[in-house]
């Protein structure tokens, strides 16, 4: 598939590894790769390719501040785009945490290339 037709997920993952791992698999099922490791990068990379976005991939927990965080500066940037937020946490104490910040959909770390392309499938922008 030419570049420019594949769909663009944005992924925001301070994990270096995790980063790396999760890119290989997202290239792997067709998608471009854009990563960031922090909210500064996210917001960049969202002003800079928002509109191309098909979702956004978002670890809850980042060194400087949390996926919440994120969400909250990214939907002042585009309240459309879809956003996956993924931890280790159980959802449910995340969503207590996180005040108005909405996210489209959650994935369970550890999570599988499956469960990855199908949350990404079920929530992504045409």
């Amino acid at each position: 598939m030419p570049i420019a037709d594949r769909m663009l997920v944005l992924l925001i993952e301070d994990d270096i590894a995790v980063q790396r791992v999760t890119t290989r698999i997202l290239e792997s099922f067709g998608y471009e790769v854009a990563s960031a490791e922090d909210i500064a990068g996210a917001v960049d990379l969202v002003n800079s390719r928002g509109t191309e976005t098909a979702c956004v991939l978002v670890d809850y927990s980042l060194r400087a501040g949390t996926g919440v965080d994120a969400i909250k500066r990214m939907r002042e940037l585009d309240e459309e785009v879809p956003v996956i937020m993924l931890s280790g946490y159980p959802q449910v104490e995340i969503e207590s945490n996180a005040g108005d910040a909405m996210w489209t959909g959650f994935l369970q770390k550890p999570y599988t290339a499956g469960d990855l392309r199908a949350i990404i499938e079920q929530y992504r922008r045409a």
